[in-house]
């Protein structure tokens, strides 16, 4: 059963047990044994009743869709309040202790969350109501007293029936939610540019019904906006459409990085300009797509009908899903550009490859500078072991573009800051095979595959994926696991500070022959014990020294290359 259609249900069998008990309300009035009303007020309090059982007859026949509107649930709220509070009046039943909290219990459960909370807090409230009547009329009046013990009852269903309706809408929105992190999950495991730009209008479309929407990128001027894709726009207009910086709504959301909900109540542009309405254009959404603090370009998402408009919840939904959209695109945008450079690996920039490490590690919080520090580490060993200019050139791209494979890995696992379970952990491994299959599709990297998808083997064969051993491993991945194991330790991380320069040496000697290379580890360990400028990273944030600042302090251990002949 879908979430409209549990919804309805909930809210007719919630609305018929309100009938059944002002029925009783009826039947105690018709007996009078109970209430002492006027004909005329009879008469009102009849046809109140009518018309809530007619109300509720005509819910069955309303189309399912109205169920999803917020107005609707506001006027249920509204037109139930009514019809039982001025029940309560008509049959003498009402005080000003009862309507005090009944309208108590209606504001705290439209504003609270989590139907066991809205439960609690109204069952909390009924019970302060009680003892405000039992220090009012006493103990026995209140026990001998029907027309006060049924106002118990009225709570009490008022609580269960606007719990539930706002219980509905919490989980429909978590369900949205969930909806958002799939999407986002499927868009950051995929590289291929139109693929990603396609996912993303699906999404757009599902999530908030949008009918019309579209990605605008900000060209390499970084000054104009234009559309690179788009649902429900005209293809002259897809081609033919320049926003300059600070212009119109997306130029304006892509200049101040903030999100815009516009209806057409809006009259007013963000620039303080008389705003015109769009013509067939009932409400739209604008957010930006950033990455960190960087924009990139803007999400537009629309609605020509009048009936359905966005809300600040959508607008929420929207500016989440672009958090993941933005990296997911700018991922497929370096991965093309690597693609795109050339055959020979001369051709491929460093920068560029740096690039594309650096967007990955906005993604995971525990890498910031991580690329780079292991290209510098891997370039040091690489010159000492007197390996020619090309070779230490493949290794520095080989290690700045070892973890590449976790922009396929989920963020649910990525970012988790506890110790991950055995099905975290499965997924985790697949990162090396999955970073090898991404490098063999770039022609002028393809051969630094089989050195990222090796280099989390270890020295004793019992490492991942293919747990090969020893000199097996190529000798590029050898070099890349020691410097990632000497980051591992000498960085923080939510889950470990980093080690002090005595424990990081002894944990080195540690993995030697077991973990690592043991010929590699005397090597850096050499290189520690030429020049302590390597331990100064020994519990920096990571991150927090630079690409340059690292080469200057290390330059003392540097040799020079040794040139191809």
């Amino acid at each position: 059963m879908n979430f409209i259609e549990n919804k309805r249900k909930t809210i007719l069998t919630l609305r018929w047990l309100l009938i059944i008990a002002l029925s009783y309300l009826l039947i105690f009035q018709e007996k009078g044994s109970l209430f002492l009303i006027e004909t005329k007020s009879r008469l009102i309090f009849d046809i109140l009743v009518l018309l809530y059982i007619g109300s509720n007859v005509t819910l069955l026949f309303l189309p399912k869709k109205i169920f999803e509107h917020p107005w609707f649930d506001l006027l249920l709220i509204l037109g139930d309040t009514f019809i039982v509070s001025s029940t309560m009046v008509l049959t003498h039943l009402s005080s000003s202790y009862f309507i005090f909290f009944y309208f108590l219990i209606v504001l705290m459960t439209t504003l609270g969350k989590g139907l066991s909370g809205i439960v609690t807090n109204g069952s909390v409230l009924i019970g302060v109501y009680v003892l405000f009547q039992t220090q009012e009329v006493g103990i026995e009046k209140l026990i001998s007293d029907t027309g006060i013990l049924l106002q118990i009852p009225f709570l009490l269903i008022s609580v269960v029936f606007y719990g539930v309706l706002v219980d509905q809408e919490h989980r429909r929105y978590e369900k949205t939610l969930e909806q958002v992190r799939g999407v986002s999950e499927v868009i950051c495991t995929t590289l291929n540019l139109r693929e990603v730009y396609k996912t993303i209008l699906d999404a757009l479309v599902e999530l908030l019904g949008a009918e019309k929407c579209s990605i605008m990128l900000l060209d390499k001027s970084k000054e104009t906006l234009t559309i690179h894709d788009a649902r429900g726009i005209p293809d002259d207009i897809i081609q033919t459409t320049r926003v300059k910086i600070g212009e119109g709504i997306s130029g304006w959301v892509a200049e101040k990085g903030e999100s815009l909900l516009l209806n057409r109540q809006t009259r007013v542009n963000p620039d303080g300009t008389k705003r015109e309405p769009f013509p067939g254009i009932g409400s739209a959404l604008t957010v930006p797509l950033k990455i960190q603090n960087r924009i990139i370009g803007v999400l537009n998402v629309a609605s020509r009908s009048r009936k359905k408009k966005f809300t600040r919840q959508d607008l929420n939904i929207l500016t989440l899903f672009a958090s993941g959209a933005a990296t997911a695109i700018e991922n497929a945008r370096l991965f093309e550009e690597i693609q795109t450079k050339g055959i020979e690996l001369k051709a491929v920039h460093m920068d560029v490859v740096m690039a594309f490490a650096g967007s990955l590690e906005s993604k995971d919080v525990y890498t910031g500078g991580h690329a780079q520090r292991l290209s510098l580490y891997a370039e040091m060993i690489a010159q000492n072991m007197q390996l020619e200019e090309t070779k230490v050139e493949e290794i520095k791209f080989a290690a700045a573009l070892h973890d590449v494979g976790k922009i396929a890995i989920p963020d649910r696992v990525l970012h988790e800051t506890g110790k991950l379970d055995l099905e975290q952990w499965e997924i985790m491994r697949t990162h090396s095979e999955k970073g090898a299959l991404m490098i063999a599709q770039i022609a002028s990297l393809s051969h630094l595959s089989l050195y990222i998808r090796h280099h989390h083997e270890r020295w004793d064969g019992n490492g991942y994926p293919d747990k090969i051993k020893a000199e097996r491993i190529p000798i590029f991945s050898r070099i890349i696991a020691v410097c990632d194991t000497y980051d591992a330790v000498t960085t923080n991380r939510s889950y470990q500070k980093a080690y002090e320069p005595e424990e990081v040496i002894k944990i080195l000697k540690a993995c030697r022959g077991t973990q690592l290379d043991p010929g590699i580890v005397d090597i850096f360990l050499s290189l520690i014990f030429k020049n302590d400028g390597l331990l100064m990273f020994c519990g920096t944030p990571s991150g927090q020294i630079s690409y340059g600042v690292e080469k200057k302090i290390l330059r003392p251990i540097m040799v020079p290359l040794k040139t191809a002949a």
